[in-house]
């Protein structure tokens, strides 16, 4: 049975080794310009797809959400682009976690959550040599901070917070609550809506979520009814 779980490990390990090789080749090589960026945030999106669908599904509704968030704050062009950016590549860090963790139907053991989180604080060690995009991978490792500086991994509050990740923490958290997992069924819209009313100013920016409710009501309720 070790054998096996070793086993396990070294493909894991090796799978992962050849797409961050393959990734950094390219962005070396598409290092520059605004469409290259976005070419290379693309690419990460498809190595995401490959390890895992329903994450990769994930960032791209909380992409959506998040630029709907920051339109409502008014957020200039240039800050709603980068708050998309970090939308898609918030769990890019989960190409590193193996599958039979990320993918466990059933509670994760205090070992396994430990990997989880490893998906934000491993970012920069992923990707050491893509400096076009280190700006968007560093923001991404807040978007699980609390805003009363409970979360992980820095344990930074409020405005220590950059505002990139509040805003892709509200949105990721409404999908996360709203969409079906292996383990779970979703939360309906009222019980979602609920927890994050009831938790305002504790894990989320209270600002960004009045936002999220303006969101809501514009876009969103009708997916209820």
């Amino acid at each position: 049975m070790q054998n096996n779980h070793a086993a396990a490990d070294r493909e894991e390990k090796g799978r992962f080794a050849l797409m961050k090789n393959i990734f950094n080749s390219f962005s070396r090589a598409l290092f520059g310009s605004r469409d290259k960026k976005e070419e290379m945030v693309n690419t990460l999106g498809d190595l995401l797809e490959e390890k895992d669908e329903y994450t990769y599904e994930h960032t791209l509704r909380v992409a959506d959400f998040v630029k709907m968030i920051a339109e409502e704050l008014n957020l200039s062009s240039d800050e709603t682009e980068r708050c998309v950016k970090v939308g898609k590549l918030h769990d890019i860090g989960k190409i590193i976690v193996r599958d039979a963790v990320l993918k466990k139907e059933g509670k994760l053991s205090p070992e396994e959550y430990q990997e989880i989180k490893q998906h934000v604080s491993r970012i920069p060690e992923l990707f050491p040599d893509n400096h076009s995009l280190a700006q968007i991978f560093h923001l991404a490792m807040y978007h699980h901070e609390w805003y009363n500086g409970k979360g992980y991994p820095f344990g930074a509050k409020g405005d220590e917070i950059p505002l990139e990740a509040r805003v892709v923490a509200v949105a990721d958290a409404w999908d996360a609550m709203t969409s079906r997992r292996v383990y779970r069924s979703s939360f309906s819209h009222e019980k979602a809506l609920r927890i994050m009313r009831e938790n305002s100013g504790i894990q989320w920016d209270p600002t960004v979520v009045e936002a999220f409710f303006r969101v809501y009501e514009k876009h969103l309720c009708q997916q209820a009814s």
